[in-house]
């Protein structure tokens, strides 16, 4: 009976408001340029599809993500199907807002609380907004999620041999890959044994490890036949020890997602003492309402996406649940069952400030926040020895103090040139043509960066000499070139490309006599042609040759080099080449 009332009155509804938004964010994200994020170069979103369509050719480690990648990958005939793998993940996030609707409520046993845990877990625009794009974190959410729920329903069933291996499969699931729940997966193993008690109850426990290094094992050995190498996590040593290097010797770190998944042994020693004293000293970090940007930065996602605007984010849920942690740790209520929430949060928490705590990263933890933010405001009912108008008063007080304390510390939206960039780029999919859309946002970020961003000026000056807009793209050029660090040869280029196009070839050469190949060397080849077509425009049909054969020192398009080779073979007369010692790239 009781479970039947649970299912009516705590699990439908939340499936209902969890399944109706994700309807509504999948509808408006179909008509978005979010859609197109993964084909915006040098996010991550494009590398990790193509990680997961390597792993069909034994190249890259097994992770939950790839898997699911590379399935869909082959059912769709060697194609990438971003829809359906956006819409599992939604599937996933209904799942996940029913799991903390059954945590919440073995772990307190009020029905009303675990409905609204449930709720917000439903709600939470963060994680809708990472489950519509290519990222790996809503996968990792719910397998982690997912491995805490499982341990602790072993835990109530007193670790009976088939819920005590199936938990321990869960922890090692939650690990593969990436090996960020690995402290927690450790912590459940040693919480599953009986401090005082001997036979049968150890046993059990030690089906938990057993269970858990079974599913390591397993995943290593499907690793070494597949791809060469016995191990079911990443070597994430080298990347997180170029990120916690001195600031003398740290050189730029490479992508997350580009990150090595193997190389030459280190002496551990120090590089973990290093990365444990950080990753100390950036805790503080996850508990601040703020989220820090990475590929995704949700600040900007929410004022270009709809539905993002009407829903709660971490402005609400973060202090909200820090409150939560303050008034469990103060009610001394920490060693009872309630405090197993805090507990996965502790274990979490170091690995994901080994680097730095971004908000991708930070997603794992919105489930037991979303817990722990009910927990603040239904701490305030509880019956004990404090009346209820006491709790409302120190409960009020908490909130208070700690919103208040989030508004002083946070350090703004974190709104990035580079946003708009990226968002420009995948407005111009499917058809790759220049939209108001992308112009405008390219307009936005450079005006955003001060001219600074170089790659919103290109993007800009290429769109505008594309559609015909030269004197606007020659204007735009020589205020670049005013601005301070900026690429002067790259500037001279598209200043010339426009008066080109204008039709002003002499002004055209000046232009690109002023730009450097070197300092443009991908560009370098086109240069050398467009030096020729000015020259050629202008009448000078030799020294357009001399352009022409230079430019055949360069790398470029098939299509280009053929026309070259044959507008050279009409000449009347070869002519030699006076940059014969210009490096290719």
């Amino acid at each position: 009976m009781t479970r039947g009332r649970n299912l009516l009155r705590l699990y439908l509804p939340v499936a209902v408001i969890a399944t109706a938004v994700r309807l509504w964010v999948y509808a408006s994200w179909l008509d978005s340029p979010l859609r197109w994020f993964h084909r915006v170069p040098g996010l991550d979103m494009q590398t990790l599809l193509e990680f997961g369509q390597r792993l069909v050719d034994g190249i890259g480690l097994f992770t939950l993500h790839r898997t699911l990648i590379a399935g869909v990958w082959l059912a769709n005939g060697g194609a990438h199907h971003v829809e359906f793998l956006a819409a599992v993940q939604c599937v996933l996030g209904i799942l996940s807002a029913l799991l903390v609707t059954r945590i919440t409520l073995h772990l307190f046993g009020k029905r009303s609380w675990a409905l609204a845990a449930g709720i917000v877990t439903a709600l939470y625009s963060p994680a809708l907004m990472y489950e519509v794009t290519m990222l790996q974190e809503s996968i990792v959410t719910f397998a982690v999620l997912l491995s805490f729920a499982g341990w602790l329903r072993a835990r109530e069933k007193r670790f009976s041999p088939g819920r005590a291996v199936t938990a321990g499969i869960l922890l090692g699931l939650a690990t593969i890959g990436r090996p960020t729940a690995l402290l927690w997966a450790g912590c459940a193993v040693v919480f599953s044994f009986p401090l005082f008690r001997r036979g049968s109850s150890v046993r059990r426990a030690l089906l938990v490890a057993a269970g858990c290094v079974g599913l390591w094992l397993s995943v290593g050995l499907l690793n070494q036949l597949h791809t060469g190498s016995f191990s079911p996590f990443f070597n994430v040593l080298p990347y997180a020890t170029t990120v916690n290097a001195p600031p003398e010797s740290a050189a730029p770190p490479a992508p997350p997602a580009a990150q090595p998944e193997s190389s030459p042994s280190i002496s551990p020693l120090k590089p973990f003492l290093r990365i444990g004293w950080n990753a100390l000293g950036r805790i503080p970090l996850l508990f601040f309402a703020d989220e820090i940007p990475d590929n995704l930065n949700f600040y900007f996602i929410r004022r270009e996406f709809l539905p993002l605007r009407f829903l709660p984010g971490p402005e609400l849920l973060i202090p909200a649940a820090v409150a939560g942690i303050l008034l469990l740790i103060g009610s001394g209520r920490l060693l009872r069952r309630e405090g197993l929430v805090l507990l996965i949060v502790a274990m979490l928490a170091p690995p994901l400030c080994g680097l730095h705590p971004v908000g991708r990263y930070r997603l794992l933890l919105y489930p037991y926040f979303a817990i722990l933010a009910v927990y603040a405001f239904g701490w305030m009912s509880f019956r004990g020895r404090l009346s209820r108008r006491t709790r409302i008063f120190i409960g009020t007080g908490v909130l208070v103090a700690v919103f208040g304390a989030n508004q002083v510390l946070g350090t703004g939206s974190f709104l990035r040139s580079t946003d708009f960039v990226a968002w420009g780029i995948a407005a111009e999919n499917p058809e790759g043509r220049p939209t108001a859309v992308s112009m405008q946002s390219f307009g936005r970020a450079l005006a955003l960066s001060g001219g600074r961003n170089q790659s919103a000026a290109v993007n800009l000056l290429t769109r505008l000499i594309g559609v015909r807009q030269f004197d606007a793209a020659l204007a735009l050029a020589r205020r670049e070139l005013e601005v301070p660090g900026i690429n002067r040869s790259l500037m001279h280029y598209y200043a010339g490309l426009s008066l080109l196009g204008g039709g002003h070839p002499a002004e055209a050469a000046q232009e690109f006599a002023a730009s450097r190949p070197e300092e443009i060397a991908p560009l370098a080849g086109k240069l050398h042609f467009f030096r020729g077509e000015a020259e050629r425009l202008r009448g000078n049909r030799e020294k357009a040759a001399l352009h022409y054969r230079d430019a055949l020192t360069c790398p470029l398009t098939p299509e280009l080099r053929k026309w070259l080779e044959n507008m050279l073979k009409k000449q009347d007369s070869p002519v030699k080449s006076n940059t014969s010692g210009l490096k290719t790239p």
